[in-house]
């Protein structure tokens, strides 16, 4: 996952969820308890979307390990080779 949208993701809905949680309360006690249930409501969605911003970018990175891993894999593969192919090239034939 881009760490520009891993920040937007953590940071954003964070803070979308610390107004919530700090509106919330405000509305309730002022007398307006839809307003407020509409902001809990709110705050619930941003805790959620940052759980799986974080879920995702954790999926990401372990698909980005395991993509680095075949390619090691890959790699030694062609080194031994390329070894192989050398030690034939270098070998005295025999007469």
């Amino acid at each position: 996952m881009p760490r520009r949208l891993r920040l937007i993701g953590r940071y954003g809905n964070g803070a979308l969820a610390l107004l919530n949680a700090l509106f919330a309360p405000v509305s309730i006690a002022q007398g307006q308890p839809i307003v407020g249930l509409g902001f809990l409501a709110v705050l619930a969605l941003a805790c959620f979307n940052i759980y799986l911003v974080e879920k995702a970018a954790w999926a990401t990175s372990e698909e980005e390990w395991l993509a680095g891993e075949v390619r090691k894999a890959e790699l030694r593969h062609k080194l031994e080779l390329l070894n192989e192919a050398e030690t034939a090239a270098h070998e005295i034939p025999k007469t």
